[in-house]
């Protein structure tokens, strides 16, 4: 055989094995191309066996059509990318994988459509040596044509499959391995398979088993972000931390704005020293989620390691003002401060933290410490002491309160710095706060009470009774109290959304309503506002309040969850559609703006927005069970099924069970979708879930105990009209 005829046979092989590749796995073959001639993949979809994929390169956006049907590679074809790539404002791109004809090429030519068919793409692929994994398909469908492997029925394969699941679901590790091996006779190439076994390993802290399961895994899919993630994860746990990051490194390729990879890659960085490059993935990170405080805060971490603190104190403070109730950050705000020699700033802020967390023992030694630096032994002895009376156990507590006991009786302190000096209220109040602590409650009540009686105007007196108050389940004095404040501070914003809180606690929610109109200036009050008036069913109030409210992220989502509410559907997805189209949308807008495309028709567009929310956040999984609900919708049930039992892999709800028990009652597994329907029952009792199983027994011709089923449904919900029209169909049928 001459080499030019092998070739043209491998050339052949190469391209049938990329049309029998299922659309994830041929989805993300492409992503990879593209990534591999410098295209940034910002969003990835199939649709009707066709990948659409949205990229950037230096010279603009780009639409690109992949597609694996011969009716494309033709002028209607370059007319399909052409148009929606109009629609979207991108520049377009035809991949294909059938050679196109003169007239294919001149209709590209003339619409400006760029065109890769049969032979371009094939020189592509062996340019960037993207033959191997290609080849380890080819060979895999030759062993199963020549008979060395069948391939199962899918019944007996998913029962495995599930049975694995539900032992990974109940912590029955060593039963899901074994059920998962079982599956794996039959299936030996399911990486998703292989990516449970490794999970179940994992667990039991097997990490070389995890370790080699995930190696099957990336053997049957290399092109698998999350696969490629898990195994970094594994890696971390064996201590192999610089293959670790090449493992990150992997899932970025296929996946470039893959968060949790980039997380996680930057942490291993900094844990190995290389602190610049852990600053500069951060970064990186930074510029796609701009306000995402863990990643600011990590990023203020490694610059206070770099000794660049004034840097690291405004990413602390940053962290703080997107999140005030965050202590961590608020700790290392003071530990910085302490760093630059700010004593006063810092015996401040460890106050606030204490304030936030005041049974943690180790927040008052940071405060005791900082006030024993700058001179102040006395209030240093007492939070020592506190923090001795909150854990017994810590020897540095009780050393250091005899220490500065020592030094307060035989050295005068230095003269504080000004302003540092505390006078009486402010002696109350600390006092009160470490009563409070030791769970004095009424002791720190009575000194609240002495320091009103020196100002009966301070807001902090008011907010630290009505917070005692609460915590003792006295709500309505904690009301009285706060009531009080209002009475003597009525400027005080603060003491009206307390007693707001604490109103909601009552479910007086007309109460709230108007306390909250006494609020001005305050987004997050107008917030809450509309959200009550939602609750209360006030249609007209709830849009007045949206429109008063402005275009801050928190008023315009809740515009979007009051048209959802009502049913305006594409009003939703008018509203959700401009926060989508932020720099970086959040992954539970996309998943929104996807169930409101769902139901007002438009599949297509709900398909894409809920791959760029599983995309940016993998571990989603309310995300891919409304992905694969669309694609039900659409008849796409292989691909749905995938999506269901990706959900259930982070989070084993009823609904992802009842999803799965429908799409393989579409594809007539009724042994599958009897199994995950009583998985669903056994989690929840639910009318959807006897209804279920008496769809699975009716299609059995077990019609009587379909209506036993659909019986017991109507017992839980008597006015369930699918269970009504479902048992009255079956009782005609067993007349």
């Amino acid at each position: 055989m001459s080499e030019e005829s092998y070739e043209s046979r491998f050339d052949s092989r190469m391209i049938g094995t990329l049309k029998d590749l299922d659309d994830d796995a041929y989805k993300n073959f492409v992503v990879h191309l593209l990534s591999n001639i410098g295209m940034k993949v910002t969003a990835a979809a199939m649709i009707d066996s066709v990948a659409f994929v949205e990229g950037e390169r230096e010279r603009g956006k780009y639409l690109v059509m992949a597609s694996r049907r011969p009716e494309h590679a033709s002028a209607d074809g370059v007319m399909v990318v052409k148009d929606k790539a109009l629609l979207e404002r991108r520049a377009p791109v035809l991949i294909l994988t059938s050679e196109g004809d003169d007239d294919t090429k001149r209709a590209a030519e003339r619409f400006d459509v760029s065109l890769a068919d049969r032979g371009k793409l094939l020189q592509l692929i062996k340019k960037y040596d993207l033959m191997s994994p290609l080849l380890k398909e080819i060979d895999r469908k030759i062993l199963e044509k020549d008979g060395t492997r069948y391939l199962p029925s899918i019944g007996r394969f998913d029962s495995f499959i599930q049975a694995g699941e539900d032992a990974l679901k109940h912590e029955r590790y060593d039963d899901a391995i074994e059920e998962l091996g079982k599956a794996l006779e039959l299936k030996p190439e399911h990486d998703l398979a292989w990516r449970m076994k490794a999970t179940a390993h994992l667990a039991i802290g097997e990490n070389e088993e995890a370790l080699a399961s995930m190696q099957h895994a990336l053997d049957s899919r290399p092109y698998d972000p999350n696969s490629w993630y898990l195994q970094g994860t594994i890696l971390h746990q064996l201590g192999r931390y610089e293959e670790e990051i090449k493992a990150y490194d992997s899932a970025l390729r296929y996946q470039k704005r893959m968060y949790s990879a980039m997380l996680n890659k930057g942490a291993t960085l900094f844990q190995l020293g290389r602190k610049e490059e852990a600053l500069k993935v951060y970064d990186d990170l930074l510029r796609e989620y701009p306000k995402d405080p863990r990643l600011i805060e990590n990023r203020g971490i490694i610059l206070h390691s770099l000794g660049r603190n004034e840097d690291a104190l405004a990413s602390f403070e940053g962290v703080h003002a997107l999140d005030p109730s965050n202590v961590g950050a608020m700790v290392r705000i003071a530990e910085t401060l302490s760093a630059l020699g700010k004593t006063r700033g810092a015996v401040k802020s460890w106050q606030e933290a204490v304030a936030m967390d005041r049974k943690r023992p180790d927040l008052w030694i940071g405060l005791a410490v900082a006030q024993r630096s700058a001179g102040l032994l006395d209030e240093a002895g007492r939070s020592f002491g506190v923090a001795s009376t909150l854990d017994p156990s810590l020897a540095i507590a009780k050393d250091g309160k005899d220490t500065v006991l020592e030094a307060e009786s035989v050295v005068s302190p230095e003269p504080l710095e000004p302003g540092l000096e505390q006078p009486l209220m402010e002696r109350y109040l600390q006092s009160a706060l470490l009563l409070q602590a030791i769970n004095e409650s009424g002791k720190a009540l009575k000194d609240l009470d002495s320091a009103l009686a020196l100002d009966s105007s301070d807001n902090r007196v008011y907010l630290m009774q009505a917070n005692i108050l609460t915590e003792k389940g006295w709500l309505e004095e904690a009301i009285t109290a706060l009531a009080e404040g209002i009475r003597h501070a009525p400027e005080k914003t603060e003491l009206f959304l307390d007693f707001e809180a604490i109103s909601y606690r009552l479910g007086r929610y007309e109460d709230c309503l108007k306390l909250l109109g006494n609020v001005v200036d305050q987004p997050d009050a107008e917030t809450r506002k509309a959200l009550l008036q939602l609750e209360l069913g006030k249609r007209g109030s709830v849009q007045k309040s949206v429109i008063e409210g402005g275009s801050n992220c928190l008023m315009e989502m809740t515009r979007a969850l009051a048209s959802i509410k009502e049913k305006r559907f594409e009003a939703a997805v008018e509203e959700l559609g401009a926060l989508a189209a932020v720099e970086a949308p959040s992954p539970h807008v996309l998943n929104d703006l996807g169930v409101c495309l769902r139901y007002s028709g438009q599949l297509e567009e709900a398909v894409s927005a809920l791959h760029q929310a599983v995309q940016s956040e993998p571990t989603y999984g309310d995300a891919w069970s409304n992905l694969g609900c669309v694609l039900y919708l659409r008849g796409s049930y292989q691909e749905a099924e995938s999506c269901f039992q990706e959900a259930l892999l982070r989070d084993h709800r009823p609904y992802y069970h009842l999803n799965l028990a429908m799409c393989r009652l579409a594809r007539e597994d009724f042994d599958g979708a009897y199994e995950s329907a009583s998985l669903a029952l056994r989690l929840e009792e639910s009318a959807e879930a006897l209804n279920l199983l008496g769809l699975v027994a009716e299609r059995r011709n077990e019609n009587a105990r379909a209506l036993e089923m659909y019986d017991a449904a109507l017992r839980l919900a008597p006015v369930f009209r699918d269970a009504q029209t479902n048992r009255d169909r079956v009782r005609e049928l067993l007349k």
